[in-house]
């Protein structure tokens, strides 16, 4: 553990999540990169809120989007 806290820095800092209703295997089998993109919320709501608005930001600049697990939208 310590190899990797010595391997980071505070622009590429270590990352735990929890993913609701993925694997890690089956999120590393669908995506091409080993890293996810992370709206943080003070609530679970506002979370899946922010993730509504970051993805559809995303869909207008033109980059496909892929929403994995459990989501709660709309």
């Amino acid at each position: 553990m310590q190899f990797r806290w010595n391997s980071t820095t505070p622009q590429w800092p270590i990352m735990s999540a929890i993913l609701h209703g993925v694997s890690r295997d089956q999120l590393m089998a669908r995506h091409k990169a080993n890293h996810i993109q992370v709206a943080y919320a003070p609530s679970v709501l506002l979370a899946d809120k922010a993730l509504a608005a970051k993805a559809s930001l995303f869909v207008e600049m033109g980059v496909i989007v892929h929403l994995c697990g459990e989501i709660n939208i709309g």
